[in-house]
């Protein structure tokens, strides 16, 4: 679906990576967090792969919407997502638009210049509504991830763009509709995006993780990180993200 019929306020947004191209909104995800800690979710297994060891592969990110249609909801990626946790994280989530905006593509990482509304860091939570901050527009997401199509052909667009929110959560999550949810703490969440990847025996074994799954994962499982948990590595390895002990996220 075409990016700026989503999101028509960055049609005028002056960076070079917005203006003029076609962009193809591809996904939509959320960065779930509670008081305590972190949320990621396993892929579904069809797109669990065998790595040259045998080691099963299986991708680690946030909640996630794939695929976005034409029709009202997909003007909509707030809504959509929080109804993806309800269904199947079993949990609710306070709606979150971004005071600003960080895209990134490539080795870039920058906060675009006509989205972001207040000076310093951008906080990253309902509780900068309640802080005086006001959001850049109504759903606006926090991240905007740009990458090259994989294919060639004359209607592909220039970059494919996935949207990332970071949402907070009232409840405890639990999988109903997907393989499973890793959960990270706070305290140990810069050891975690450290890492190029995880093995099951290590977070079923660290005090600092827990897996909740639906049925048992195979023990020589490899969970790597794909999209939106990718994206929440390079902007912490950046030096952006700021991860307090609670409360509020900052990014900047």
């Amino acid at each position: 679906m075409d990016f700026f019929e989503v999101f028509p306020q960055l049609r005028d947004e002056p960076d070079g990576a917005l203006q003029g191209r076609a962009l193809r909104l591809i996904a939509t995800a959320a960065l779930p967090y509670d008081r305590d800690s972190f949320y990621f979710e396993l892929r579904d297994e069809r797109y669990w792969v065998k790595g040259p060891q045998g080691a099963l592969r299986i991708g680690l990110g946030g909640a996630q919407v794939q695929g976005i249609l034409t029709n009202a909801d997909s003007r909509d990626p707030m809504r959509m997502l929080l109804r993806h946790l309800r269904d199947s994280w079993n949990t609710d989530a306070r709606s979150a638009a971004a005071t600003g905006i960080l895209l990134l593509e490539g080795d870039r990482c920058a906060m675009l210049s006509g989205a972001a509304r207040t000076s310093g860091a951008a906080m990253l939570s309902g509780a900068a509504m309640l802080s005086g901050a006001s959001a850049a527009f109504p759903a606006a997401p926090h991240w905007i991830v740009l990458t090259p199509p994989q294919l060639g052909g004359s209607e592909m667009p220039d970059a494919l763009a996935q949207v990332v929110y970071l949402l907070s959560l009232r409840q405890s999550p639990y999988p109903v509709k997907v393989p499973g949810i890793v959960r990270v703490t706070r305290e140990a969440l810069s050891t975690f995006l450290e890492a190029e990847s995880w093995s099951l025996e290590l977070l079923q074994t660290a005090s600092w993780a827990e897996i909740r799954s639906r049925n048992p994962l195979p023990s020589n499982a490899e969970l790597q990180p794909v999209l939106s948990l990718r994206a929440m590595q390079r902007v912490w390895r950046a030096g952006l993200l700021e991860i307090p002990s609670s409360g509020v996220l900052h990014v900047g």
